[in-house]
């Protein structure tokens, strides 16, 4: 049962890299706007935490104060606004890269400014030994020249901390009302966060129905690759983070990264064996890396009987 989690997350990490190959057609497009994309992603899982609590009911959705609702749904769309505006800027490969680096940073807080966990200091450096590891291979066998820019940096690091941000409310949000509520709480007010953002910035398009119908039309497949794969991400991860905590989870999803250097590479006809090596020597290490964190979490969590962190939003 075990393994069969870890693959499933490995499966969520490849239906994430096409998310990295939509995003970067979508951002083909000029007129672009992060707003149509991450939107439908929010019905879709608006609509999936509902049919959560139906099969699965939990405490009631007022529970905990509506401003934790609200501060989830703004981080969580600026962090997923900061990031696709990224991929403009970075190769995408160093995108994902990057969006991972919540996970040391969420480790520090945790251990030195709030004190809720011991630092694991053998994990912190195992994660940066495959995120080295994993750039290493995409870098030196790819044909595509690296692009990176300030601001690109500037905007993934807001992203990231719009996400530990939003991992700490998950952490305090999810076991008072259960991921159902949480998913449908976040989504109502990233939903209208965006659409506020869009009317303020982008006023002649959000109104617009015709411009808004062809964006639609000709980003389709797109737009529903990153629907599935955002979807997927959030109704999957509430079973997933009970078992192997955050720092784990995003242990799997860094393959992501590597799978888009394979995917970059098969579309441009670059067909290397080191590369292909490369990543099962990377997907084993990351296998270590999962099932090592998930003992120690179970020791943390039976001791004090409570879930470990939230999942940061990708």
């Amino acid at each position: 049962m075990e393994i069969l989690k870890f693959i499933s997350g490995q499966a969520l990490s490849l239906i994430l890299s096409l998310t990295a190959l939509s995003v970067r057609s979508l951002n083909k497009n000029t007129d672009f706007i992060p707003f149509y994309a991450l939107s439908m992603a929010y019905i879709v899982i608006h609509f999936g935490g509902h049919a959560l609590n139906f099969f699965q009911p939990g405490n009631s959705f007022f529970k905990i104060n509506i401003l934790y609702y609200i501060v989830a749904g703004i981080t969580d769309f600026l962090g997923g606004y900061f990031q696709l505006m990224t991929y403009k800027e970075l190769s995408s490969y160093i995108v994902v890269m990057l969006s991972q680096m919540n996970t040391p940073i969420t480790m520090i807080l945790e251990s030195f400014v709030f004190k809720t966990n011991k630092f694991d200091y053998l994990l912190f450096i195992e994660f940066f030994v495959l995120v080295i590891a994993i750039l290493c291979i995409n870098y030196f066998t790819s044909m595509i020249p690296i692009k990176i820019t300030f601001l690109g940096i500037f905007y993934i690091l807001l992203s990231d901390l719009c996400y530990v941000t939003n991992g700490f409310i998950q952490a305090r949000i999810i076991p008072e009302v259960g991921i159902g509520n949480y998913l449908k709480g976040f989504t109502l007010f990233g939903f209208l966060t965006g659409f506020m953002m869009t009317g303020y910035f982008y006023r002649d398009y959000v109104f617009n129905i015709q411009w808004s119908l062809n964006f639609y039309s000709k980003n389709y497949l797109y737009l529903f690759l990153y629907t599935i794969s955002l979807s997927t991400f959030y109704l999957s991860a509430s079973k997933y983070i009970s078992s192997f905590g955050l720092v784990a989870f995003t242990a799997s999803l860094i393959s992501v990264s590597l799978y888009f250097g394979n995917f970059e590479r098969l579309i441009q006809q670059e067909y290397n064996l080191f590369s292909m090596f490369g990543s099962l020597i990377c997907i084993i290490f990351n296998a270590y890396i999962v099932y090592s964190t998930k003992n120690s979490i179970l020791k943390t969590s039976n001791q004090d009987d409570s879930p470990c962190v939230g999942v940061p939003l990708v």
